[in-house]
């Protein structure tokens, strides 16, 4: 999961914006058969999120 960010920071902000600890382990576990996956922050906030081996892992944040 390379690319823009480590994945340290964008751990780190995922919690600062409310998201469960949880999404950590769940987006380290996402295979390219998972498809989109969700999750709500305690903000009022949605991330999905995808990943292919190739391309790696794209999310995407919005307010839910």
């Amino acid at each position: 999961m390379g690319g823009l960010f480590s994945t340290d920071t964008l751990f780190e902000g995922l919690r600062e914006l409310g998201f469960p600890g949880s999404t950590e382990a769940r987006i380290g576990n996402t295979r390219a058969l998972d498809c989109t996956l969700t999750t709500e922050s305690s903000t009022g906030l949605e991330a999905s999120w995808t990943y292919h081996p190739d391309d790696g892992l794209s999310i995407v944040i919005e307010r839910s």
